[in-house]
């Protein structure tokens, strides 16, 4: 369990109700999921037996999903929810593509109607 991360029930503590159910898009809705990561971060520091600190996390994370990363080899507009970034090339106002580490895709909706931008992207 993460500490003050998760309710008693395994349930994120900052989403109050099921995504589905609250109001305002994903952008609105999963804006949490930045402080949720923060949180992970914490609590893998303070259990770690080593010395280790936020300085030493190596990547970031950012929740945008309005805003395509950027390429210098291609012009695709695919826009993941939210992506894990390298730190030392984070960069808020910008992301490219060669410095993220990760794809994150938020929905509020359980099916196949929606749209997922990584599946999209990766050709799945």
């Amino acid at each position: 369990m993460l500490g003050g991360t998760l309710s008693a029930s395994d349930r994120w503590k900052l989403f109050t109700k099921e995504p589905k159910d609250q109001s305002g898009g994903e952008s609105t809705v999963f804006k949490l999921m930045t402080h949720i990561f923060d949180n992970i971060v914490d609590v893998i520091i303070a259990n770690s037996n080593s010395k280790l600190t936020a300085k030493d996390c190596s990547v970031n994370i950012d929740q945008n999903p309005s805003r395509a990363p950027t390429s210098a080899a291609s012009h695709n507009a695919t826009m993941p929810d939210s992506y894990l970034l390298l730190k030392d090339r984070f960069d808020e106002t910008v992301a490219s593509w060669v410095d993220i580490a990760l794809l994150c895709e938020c929905k509020q909706e359980d099916g196949v109607d929606e749209l997922d931008d990584a599946s999209i992207l990766l050709g799945f």
